[in-house]
């Protein structure tokens, strides 16, 4: 709770249109994936679909996303960041690269590995526990060989030192926040 709200204030003190909390989770997965239906971002965070709709309004209004026609459907509509939703999520990638960074300076490299592997096998098994039937989420399957993705649990050991680091400590989240880096 306490990192979260220096975060926030961190932001608003920082300012700019950088999104905050659930909006940002929304235009990280719209500029990291392309456009989506707000269900398919409903289904892809785990939240509520009038939730997403609530935020979506939000980002439109910021004209940080926009609404096209779905060309497969014309009766539907997908989702999309604009350059203005893109170039503020950059700013936040940047940003936290940057906080990152400043934090864990002091730390070695494999110190930093660790962080980056536990953190990795903490999101596979959160997300595994939320949802039994979905193994992980569409950024960390991209980031790990399907072996890996479909495997039950990883060691408990950390990597060892010799092991190149593959991801920066942010990107071990799992989701498209995680690849902010």
């Amino acid at each position: 709770m306490r990192l979260s709200a220096a975060a926030k204030a961190r932001n608003r003190a920082e300012g700019g249109p950088v999104p905050d909390g659930g909006d940002r989770l929304l235009l990280a997965y719209l500029a990291l994936e392309g456009p989506r239906r707000v269900t398919d971002l409903a289904a892809m965070t785990y939240l509520d679909v009038s939730t997403v709709s609530r935020q979506v309004a939000s980002l439109v209004q910021r004209e940080l996303v926009e609404r096209r026609p779905d060309p497969n459907d014309g009766r539907g509509t997908l989702l999309a960041a604009t350059d203005a939703g893109r170039q503020a999520f950059e700013v936040y990638r940047k940003r936290r690269e940057v906080e990152l960074d400043r934090v864990t300076r002091d730390w070695s490299a494999h110190e930093r590995r660790t962080l980056v592997h536990l953190l990795g096998r903490f999101n596979d098994d959160l997300e595994r526990d939320q949802s039994p039937t979905r193994e992980a989420g569409p950024a960390r399957e991209a980031q790990v060989p399907a072996r890996e993705a479909q495997a039950p649990a990883r060691e408990t050991q950390a990597p060892p030192p010799e092991q190149p680091q593959t991801q920066s400590p942010d990107a071990a989240s799992g989701g498209p926040e995680g690849n902010l880096a």
